[in-house]
């Protein structure tokens, strides 16, 4: 493989990561604004949630991926999961690369 195929692989793979940063990003922003300072142990200098609110963050965020949104699919759904898309985008990547398909549009969230 060469130096040109093998950057392009990884430029491509951090541009999927990058599709669903914002998302998550302003999901734990807008999610952590609205914690109490009761939600938090301390153990030195560093802070973590409790486990009742640890729990709870992990319920929002499966919520969140349980969301539909506009999204062509394979099977020619017009709606899927955030979830399926996830999991989706990086199969389509592959098959871009593998010359299994001519392009490669990446969704847009």
């Amino acid at each position: 493989m060469e130096f040109d195929e093998v950057k392009e692989i990884l430029d491509a793979r951090a541009h999927v990561q990058e599709i669903f940063r914002t998302l998550i990003e302003d999901f734990l922003v807008t999610y952590h604004q609205n914690l109490e300072p009761e939600s938090f142990n301390q153990k030195g200098k560093r802070k973590f949630l409790k486990p009742n609110e640890k729990l709870k963050l992990i319920l929002e965020i499966t919520h969140l991926f349980k969301k539909r949104i506009p999204y062509k699919r394979r099977n020619y759904s017009k709606k899927t999961t955030i979830r399926t898309v996830i999991k989706e985008e990086p199969k389509k990547l592959a098959q871009y690369l593998r010359g299994n398909k001519r392009f490669y549009e990446p969704v847009v969230i």
